[in-house]
């Protein structure tokens, strides 16, 4: 804006003449405060936070027609079939503290984070949802704060130690750090295959064969 001779600091006496000066363009300037590449603006840089809202009944649709048994491992994978296909909104975002893109999910509103990840959240979902007994004590927003919790209820075994069964969860270590960063719902077992069904894979709930 003002060039040397117009600034002053406190104490100073100012040398712009108020009474004559008139602003021109060298007054002015832009600052770009966006951080994003250049772009041309659409609809997707506007989220609209009402899109693909969900509230308890909306979602409580979507598992109606599952009759719960005896069986809650059975029961578990009946739940989470129901929401395959389920995919975040692309609509309704935000983005987190490191500009990551966080689409709204029915499994984030249900927990209370309606754009956090949501891996652990859809598991923990289809637990609530199966009636698993003290489910509350069980479920987490992250797949390794589940893990200790499964370990401090004595639910949880090494995949050394122990033969994988049907509606059982696995807890994936994907970069060897011996910590989980993701959890599954184990959907079918055959002799060449295990088939789980996981949330907030490609930003949706798939069925996938574990390699």
């Amino acid at each position: 804006g003002f060039d040397e001779a117009s600034t002053t600091s406190l104490g100073e006496e100012s040398t712009v003449d108020t009474e004559t000066h008139t602003h021109s363009d060298e007054c002015y300037s832009i600052e770009l405060i966006c951080t994003k590449a250049e772009h041309v603006h659409t609809s997707e840089c506007f989220p609209d936070k009402t899109a693909d809202v969900e509230t308890v009944g909306d979602w409580l649709k979507t598992i109606e027609n599952v009759t719960l048994s005896d069986s809650v491992p059975g029961n578990i994978v009946e739940i989470a079939k129901t929401q395959l296909g389920y995919t975040e909104s692309q609509l309704n975002y935000q983005y987190d503290e490191s500009g990551n893109k966080k689409g709204y999910t029915r499994y984030g509103e249900w927990y209370g984070n309606p754009y956090g990840e949501w891996n652990a959240m859809f598991v923990s979902f289809c637990l609530k949802y199966s009636d698993v007994n003290d489910s509350d004590k069980l479920v987490s927003a992250g797949a390794e704060a589940m893990r200790q919790l499964w370990i401090t209820n004595e639910l949880y075994s090494d995949s050394k130690e122990h033969n994988a069964k049907v509606g059982e969860l696995v807890f994936v270590d994907e970069n060897n750090d011996s910590l989980s960063e993701s959890v599954a719902i184990i959907s079918e077992i055959t002799d060449d295959e295990i088939k789980i069904i996981i949330g907030d894979y490609n930003n949706a709930v798939e069925e996938i064969t574990l390699d």
